[in-house]
């Protein structure tokens, strides 16, 4: 199967680059002083980015980019009062797929 650049860059900006930026974004927004509630961001990934499947290699490399830049963001920004998550939900049969 081959996938041109333009296919690979439409889902990693769709996928990645949209949630990466905004979550960046939202950070000073979400901070918290020692005291105060945790907020929260939660990543929506795929279980194609934990595991191998048909749902595309471009698809899946984005989804397991967010699911390591969630982890990261998680030790990096409690410090900080923001828990980050990502749920993972099965297969989805969509255009992105």
């Amino acid at each position: 199967i081959e996938y041109t650049q333009e296919d690979l860059e439409k889902v990693w900006n769709t996928n990645f680059k949209s949630m990466f930026g905004l979550t960046v974004a939202c950070h000073p927004l979400l901070k918290r002083n020692r005291g105060e509630p945790f907020s929260s961001v939660v990543n929506i990934g795929s279980v194609a980015g934990v595991t191998c499947m048909k749902s595309g290699t471009p698809y899946a490399s984005t989804k397991a980019a967010m699911n390591q830049v969630t982890g990261n963001w998680a030790c990096e920004w409690g410090p900080d009062g923001i828990r980050v998550n990502c749920v993972t939900p099965w297969y989805i049969n969509t255009e992105l797929a």
